[in-house]
């Protein structure tokens, strides 16, 4: 049985990751998020982070490997 993850899918994931970071901090810059919000992030802020992940994780795994993504997390047939 192989793997459903790869290393491939890691580094795409990290890519996210970095670009999210990156958005996060230029909104700050650009004044539309308090800087604040970097120390104490609010819950919409939080919650945000967390679905813009969650989502981006099931599509790359989704799209790289033409499967149920559910598997991955558990949720799905296997």
């Amino acid at each position: 049985m192989e793997p459903y993850w790869s290393y491939e899918d890691i580094g795409v994931f990290l890519f996210v990751l970095v670009f999210l970071a990156a958005a996060v901090g230029l909104s700050v810059r650009v004044l539309f998020l308090r800087p604040s919000e970097l120390v104490t992030p609010s819950l919409a802020l939080q919650n945000f982070v967390i679905i813009f992940l969650s989502v981006s994780l099931y599509l790359i795994l989704k799209w790289r490997h033409h499967r149920p993504g559910d598997c991955a997390f558990g949720m799905g047939w296997p």
